[in-house]
């Protein structure tokens, strides 16, 4: 029972990292209308590659995966600027933090304005990652 509750408190303190982020946008990212991201798929990230995944669907709902620590449900808006809002809810806590999607790659910002990548499943990156971790490297 102590390791469920360690797991879930683990998974609110990642909740709660998310519920406090604030988005510092570069002035290299320029949105296009005309050419919106493409959110609607798998990504995979963390501090440690594949430690935390974001699944979103075309119905603006999306699924924050924290390995070992749970899932929790959330929504995905496209704001005006090209970020996207997510609101993640879990056990009755809500958290809101802001992402942004260039090419392969999204950003999540957290409570220290710090960027949290993460990319697409079965990009060029996420390929590189998986053969270099099937031949030890």
């Amino acid at each position: 029972m102590k390791e469920k509750a360690r797991t879930t408190t683990g998974f609110f303190v990642f909740l709660a990292l998310l519920g406090l982020s604030s988005v510092a946008v570069g002035d290299s990212y320029e949105y296009d209308p005309e050419n919106p991201p493409k959110i609607i798929d798998y990504w995979i990230g963390g501090e440690k590659y594949g430690q935390e995944n974001f699944e979103f669907f075309e119905d603006n709902t999306c699924l924050a995966q924290a390995r070992g620590k749970g899932t929790a449900p959330c929504t995905w808006v496209l704001l005006s600027d090209g970020r996207i809002k997510l609101t993640i809810s879990q056990m009755g806590l809500t958290a809101v933090t802001f992402a942004e999607v260039s090419g392969d790659q999204l950003t999540i910002w957290d409570v220290k304005d710090e960027p949290n990548y993460f990319v697409r499943r079965g990009s060029e990156r996420d390929i590189t990652w998986r053969n270099e971790q099937d031949s030890g490297s």
